[in-house]
């Protein structure tokens, strides 16, 4: 299944959402910006990928940490206030 530049297979890397043509988990993108990492240094590390599909997996995640409805159903805390 195809979302923007995200490919998800079944068959290849047991279905690990990968930026689309490549082998480079989604995931792998995120550690580098969570260990402070740049996207120039990701780019660099992973040739593979390029910057349009950075750009547009970034914007993907902003619509989603933006949307209440996403943020209920997968991120609310049991107690208020946590």
């Amino acid at each position: 299944m195809k979302y923007g530049p995200i490919d998800i297979d079944s068959e290849k890397m047991n279905g690990t959402p990968l930026f689309q043509g490549t082998d480079v988990p989604i995931k792998a993108f995120f550690e580098y910006l969570q260990d402070e990492k740049s996207v120039n240094k990701f780019l660099d590390d992973y040739p593979s990928v390029n910057r349009k599909d950075v750009v547009e997996v970034l914007q993907m995640a902003k619509v989603a940490m933006t949307n209440d409805q996403i943020l209920k159903d997968h991120f609310a805390s049991e107690t208020a206030g946590s």
